[in-house]
């Protein structure tokens, strides 16, 4: 087999060179591009566009060719591709005229494209597996800590009062509409290309519905053109893997302030903290080490394989690869993250006094008094809410905390900045400015004990709804697996004889 450029005496060894940024993640995309090969010659030999004898050789070559491993093949760069020298080698070991037959209708990019997509495609499926045991750690954190209070924060200030398992419920809703995103892109991926052609079909009888079916592909793209040019799929597959880990880096920068001394709400068990090199009085975090870099890793490629498709003219085709490249780049690393997280957010130790303290104590149930001065008394909202921050601000200047807080204080600032006279009961601040009454008084989509089970228990039927379909898409490929491999020894036989 020729090398291209071979007319003009071969390419210069710096472009081959460049070549190479193209032959990525061979330990996932050569296996795929076997089982295509396989299943196009199957197909093909059905049909006869492919003599049987020679899609039988091809076929069992190619499946030693595997066994073997791409690291043993001899890989020329100047071929430009895996493919093309997955072609050389089967012609090295079998001869030109039978492996001359391997190609027969098909691209070199439209094969490795393929492979990608299929590769792209079994991770997809992988990682949404290992989300939905993050997802129920999630969901048992927010039942175990349903009841422990503590502040939540906006612009870094005490906000209102929540739960630990009201924050963690809610983290837990945003990784079920991640799954969500990721089975719709995966729906995506499972759009076969296989045997599209390049730019129209090739006149072969090949039945493109029975390729898909071997590899495990539910449909076909309709229209070669698209079908060869179309990057959405994979796009599609990155955003919603950059929304999954863009949630999980900001979840992780709460944990890294709750965890801090400064707060010292909350700490990972021994197996996911760590000390220092240099000083041993710290204790670190580290499980929530990798997860800011990998989201920043896998926005950076959304953003890249973005500009690579919006950028290049779609005759051009330049980005075909690099595309689905830049997905199998991201799947891993979020892969190792969301495994990771899953394993350790079961070992968090809360400090639930001291958050119910911190809670009770700065004022987090300030907006409470406000509703009562709105829902009891008849003021505007906006006039309860400057009454409010006047008594926040005289509670402070006098020492006095929301715990021992007189309704003369709260009657003498309506006084002063409403010019009423109101008469409050002193147990109706009290009630107030409890945070635990705050709490339990949030029944909808609120942070009351009672509201937060009844949403885990909600979700948890979510979850085993994906569970359950994750079990069937693991089956149905399987089972195409199966076909391709009894199709092919049905071509071993019928090649024989």
């Amino acid at each position: 087999m020729q090398s291209k450029g071979s007319e003009a005496g071969g390419f210069h060894p710096l472009m081959v060179e460049t070549f190479k940024h193209e032959w990525k993640h061979l330990e996932v995309v050569f296996p795929r591009l076997v089982l295509y090969n396989m299943a196009h010659l199957i197909v093909a030999a059905e049909s006869g566009a492919v003599p049987e004898a020679a899609a039988s050789a091809l076929v069992a070559e190619l499946e030693t060719l595997n066994a073997e491993g791409p690291e043993t093949m001899p890989q020329d760069p100047r071929l430009d591709g895996l493919q093309p020298n997955i072609e050389a080698e089967l012609s090295r070991r079998l001869g030109a005229e039978v492996g001359g037959w391997l190609n027969t209708g098909r691209a070199r990019q439209e094969c490795e494209f393929v492979a990608r997509q299929i590769a792209n495609r079994d991770q997809l499926v992988q990682l949404i597996g290992e989300v939905v045991p993050l997802a129920s750690s999630w969901l048992q954190l927010a039942a175990r800590e349903s009841e422990s209070v503590m502040p939540y924060a906006t612009w870094a200030q005490h906000a209102e009062p929540i739960t630990f398992g009201y924050y963690a419920a809610s983290l837990a809703e945003g990784l079920l509409a991640d799954l969500q995103r990721m089975r719709a892109a995966y729906a995506s991926l499972s759009r076969g290309r296989a045997d599209i052609g390049q730019v129209v079909p090739s006149p072969l009888p090949i039945d493109r519905n029975r390729v898909a079916g071997l590899l495990g592909f539910e449909t076909v793209m309709g229209n070669s053109l698209y079908a060869y040019a179309s990057l959405d799929a994979e796009l599609e597959a990155l955003s919603a893997l950059a929304i999954l880990m863009g949630g999980l880096a900001r979840a992780a920068e709460n944990l890294y302030v709750w965890s801090t001394p400064e707060f010292g709400f909350l700490r990972f068990g021994t197996a996911f903290s760590g000390t220092s090199y240099l000083m041993p009085q710290k204790r670190n975090p580290y499980a929530l080490r990798m997860v800011r870099p990998v989201a920043a890793q896998v926005s950076g490629a959304w953003n890249d394989a973005m500009q690579l498709f919006a950028g290049g003219l779609p005759m051009v085709g330049n980005g075909v690869i690099h595309v689905p490249n830049r997905l199998l780049e991201s799947l891993g690393p979020a892969m190792d993250v969301v495994r990771l997280l899953a394993m350790a957010l079961p070992t968090l130790e809360l400090d639930r006094p001291l958050m119910r303290r911190t809670a009770q104590d700065h004022w987090a149930q300030a907006p409470q008094l406000a509703y009562l001065l709105v829902r009891e008394h008849g003021l505007s909202f906006r006039l309860a809410h400057h009454v409010v921050a006047q008594v926040v601000r005289n509670a402070v200047a006098a020492g006095t905390g929301p715990s021992n807080l007189e309704a003369a204080a709260v009657e003498a600032a309506v006084r002063d900045v409403a010019g009423r006279e109101l008469t409050l009961a002193q147990d109706a601040v009290s009630r107030a400015l409890d945070v635990d009454r705050v709490v339990a008084s949030r029944k909808d989509s609120g942070p009351a004990p009672e509201a937060v089970l009844a949403h885990v228990e909600a979700m948890n039927k979510e979850l085993a709804a994906v569970t359950h379909w994750l079990d069937g898409e693991r089956s149905r490929l399987e089972a195409a697996g199966v076909r391709l491999r009894d199709a092919a020894v049905k071509l071993g036989k019928d090649g024989r004889k």
